[in-house]
């Protein structure tokens, strides 16, 4: 069990990082912006639950079983990656075309 959520979580990581740059650079590329935004809040909002969940479920995995505790934690922490790259990807939007 413990190697599939290895595995899932680096898929996630990597399938969340792939489609929220697709999306930001669609955004700056587009005309229909708008539309663009509404799909990207859709993801953002879907994949915060999913990271959200995997992120929970490897870490009580990793507080379990000592065998892999140091590879759940290091996926754990490849998760987390995500969140600053989201939060440049939201300063950007925000401050080049809202005018925060």
């Amino acid at each position: 069990m413990e190697n599939k959520l290895l595995m899932l979580g680096r898929v996630v990581f990597t399938l969340s990082f792939i489609i929220g740059t697709t999306l930001f650079v669609l955004f700056f590329n587009n005309e229909e912006s708008g539309q663009i935004i509404q799909i990207g809040f859709i993801f953002v909002i879907s994949a915060l639950i999913v990271n959200s969940v995997l992120f929970i479920v490897i870490l009580i995995f990793a507080l379990k079983n000592h065998e892999y505790r140091e590879r759940l934690f290091i996926t754990a922490g490849i998760m987390l990656i995500n969140i600053p790259i989201v939060t440049i990807y939201l300063y950007a939007l925000f401050t080049t075309f809202l005018g925060f």
